[in-house]
C-alpha cells in the first residue's frame, strides 16, 4: 500500500518536471552536475554555524572548574566527575544517533533534539547541586553527540564528488571560532558558570531556527522512497545557485528495505578490506579523541600551573593567543585539500611540528 502511493507520488512528479519527456536521474548525478554557487556556500554557513556552537559547548568544561568550586565548594574529585560526564553522555549520544538519522532522518533528527538540548542547558544552568549538574551535563553530551553526528550526515548529503574535500575542510574554522568565544566570555564572567550554558542553550536555539528553514537531505529523501520530495529539494538547490537547469527532470527512486539495508551493511562489515579499514579508523580516532579529550579538558589548567602560576585565573590572552594558531592552521589545510597535496602533508609537518614545538618553548619562558 505504501509503495504504491509512493509509485502515485512519482508518476505526479513526472508530470510535474515535463510529463513523459521528463528525464530521470539519480540525486548523486544531479548533485554532481551542479556547480558549486550560492546554495553551497549558505550551506557552508550553516555548517560553519553548527561548529561554533558545538565548540562552544565541548570547550567550556575547564572554564567551569573555577565557578564550580566557588559555588557548590567541590573537591577535585568532584570536578573530575563533571569533567567526564561530559564524554559519557558523548558516548551514550554516538550509539543512538544512528537508528534516529535512519528512522527521522537527519533533518528531521536535528530538529528533535536541538530544543532537547536548549532546555538541558538552560536547566544545567540552574542546577542547585554538583550532582543535578553532571546528571544534566551528561545528557546535554547526549544530545550534543546526536546532534553533531546528524548535522555532519545532513551537511555531507549534499556536497557534490567533484568539491567534497574543500567544503569538508572549510567548516573547520568554525570550531576555533567557537574556543574563542568561550575564552572571551570567560575571560568577561569570571567565576559566573552559568553563562556557559546560557551560551549553549542560545546557541542551540538558534541552530534550530537555521535548520528550521532548510531541507531534508535529498539523499535520505530519494532513499526513503520519497524520489518526489527529493526532486523538489533539488529543483530548489539549482534555482537557488542559478547554474544549470532542473527542467524536465526527475529522480529516480532509490527506496531500500530496512532488511536490505542491515544486509548491504553487513555485508559490507564482512569485507575483509572493509573491515581492517574500519578497525584502523577506529583506533585511530581512539588516540586522537583521548588526546583531544585530555587537552580541551585540562589543557587551560596546565597551561595555568606552566605559564602563570601565581594568577588567580586561567591566562585568557594566552589561550586566545594558541587559539588563533589554530585558527590559522586551517589555512593550509584548506589549501592541501583544494590542490590536492595531500600525500605530501605528512612530510611536511614531520618537518615543520620540530620548529613549532621549539617556538613554543621559547615563547613560554620568554612569558
Amino acid at each position: 500500500m505504501m509503495l504504491g502511493k509512493r509509485m502515485e507520488e512519482d508518476t505526479e512528479q513526472d508530470a510535474l518536471f515535463g510529463e513523459k519527456s521528463s528525464r530521470r536521474t539519480t540525486v548523486a548525478e544531479a548533485l554532481d552536475q551542479l556547480d558549486v554557487g550560492r546554495f553551497h556556500v549558505q550551506h557552508l554557513l550553516r555548517m560553519i554555524l553548527a561548529w561554533v556552537i558545538f565548540a562552544a559547548t565541548q570547550e567550556s568544561t575547564p572554564y567551569v572548574f573555577q565557578g564550580l568550586r566557588a559555588t557548590f565548594h567541590v573537591d577535585e574529585d568532584s570536578i573530575a566527575t563533571f569533567a567526564a560526564s561530559f564524554p559519557l553522555g558523548c558516548a551514550a549520544g554516538a550509539l543512538a544517533a544512528s537508528p534516529l538519522l535512519d528512522h527521522l532522518g537527519r533533518r528531521g533528527t536535528l530538529l528533535a533534539i536541538l530544543p532537547l538540548a536548549a532546555a538541558v542547558s538552560l536547566a544545567a544552568g540552574m542546577a542547585q547541586n554538583i550532582l543535578v549538574l553532571n546528571i544534566l551535563r551528561t545528557l546535554q553530551a547526549l544530545a550534543f553527540s546526536i546532534a553533531l553526528t546528524g548535522m555532519s550526515a545532513w551537511y555531507i548529503e549534499f556536497l557534490p564528488t567533484s568539491t567534497r574535500g574543500m567544503l569538508m575542510a572549510a567548516y573547520g574554522i568554525g570550531w576555533p571560532i567557537g574556543r574563542a568565544v568561550v575564552i572571551l566570555v570567560a575571560y568577561l564572567v569570571k567565576e559566573q558558570w552559568t553563562h556557559f550554558m546560557d551560551v549553549s542553550m542560545v546557541g542551540f536555539m538558534v541552530l534550530f531556527v537555521s535548520l528550521f528553514l532548510a531541507d531534508e537531505s535529498p539523499r535520505f529523501l530519494a532513499a526513503s522512497g520519497r524520489s518526489g520530495d527529493a526532486a523538489q529539494v533539488l529543483k530548489r538547490m539549482y534555482e537557488s545557485t542559478q547554474r544549470g537547469s532542473w527542467e524536465n527532470r526527475a529522480v529516480s527512486p532509490e527506496m531500500h528495505s530496512p532488511v536490505e539495508g542491515r544486509s548491504r551493511a553487513r555485508e559490507l562489515l564482512l569485507n575483509r578490506e572493509n573491515r581492517n579499514l574500519l578497525i584502523f579508523a577506529s583506533l585511530l580516532f581512539m588516540m586522537l579523541s583521548s588526546t583531544t579529550v585530555l587537552l580541551d579538558t585540562w589543557g587551560p589548567h596546565l597551561y595555568h600551573q606552566l605559564l602563570t602560576p601565581d594568577a588567580a585565573v586561567v591566562p585568557h590572552r594566552i589561550l586566545m593567543l594558541f587559539n588563533m594558531g589554530d585558527l590559522a592552521g586551517i589555512v593550509p589545510i584548506l589549501c592541501m585539500t583544494t590542490f590536492e597535496v595531500a600525500k605530501r602533508s605528512s612530510l611536511i609537518f614531520r618537518r615543520c611540528c620540530p620548529s613549532f614545538s621549539l617556538i613554543i618553548l621559547g615563547g613560554a619562558e620568554a612569558l
